[in-house]
């Protein structure tokens, strides 16, 4: 049994997702984009609209993950698929238990594509 000062971390990688960027005059500034989840956020630069996808594909996925479904995969249109400068993440399921406390959450890890191998498959 565990004792009340033991943390346990269940880390699941999602799969690889990537990120187009492209300037956007409807909000005067930049979007990004998830190629495999057909997601955006926008924001005045683009480390704002990086952080706005990020969010967003956070409450999507954890909607699924937390009811026990599989995470819907859309692929993006194909004029932002064509887009050339791209970013990757993988993204990862992080499940932590302190003492009788449950967290969960989606992290994304900028580590450089070919340390990847997973495809984005529901969990």
């Amino acid at each position: 049994m565990l004792s009340d000062t033991h943390i346990v971390r269940v880390v699941q990688p999602l799969g690889r997702l990537t990120f187009v960027h492209y300037p956007e005059p409807a909000c005067d500034g930049w979007a990004a984009h998830c190629l495999e989840l057909d997601i955006g956020g926008q924001g005045t630069d683009r480390r704002a609209a990086t952080a706005d996808l990020q969010a967003a594909i956070e409450t999507y996925v954890l909607h699924y993950l937390e009811n026990d479904e599989a995470v819907p995969i859309r692929d993006a249109p194909e004029e932002l698929r064509s887009i050339q400068e791209r970013e990757v993440f993988m993204l990862l399921w992080i499940r932590l238990r302190v003492k009788n406390t449950q967290r969960r959450e989606v992290v994304f890890s900028s580590l450089p594509p070919e340390r990847f191998s997973a495809d984005l498959v529901p969990a």
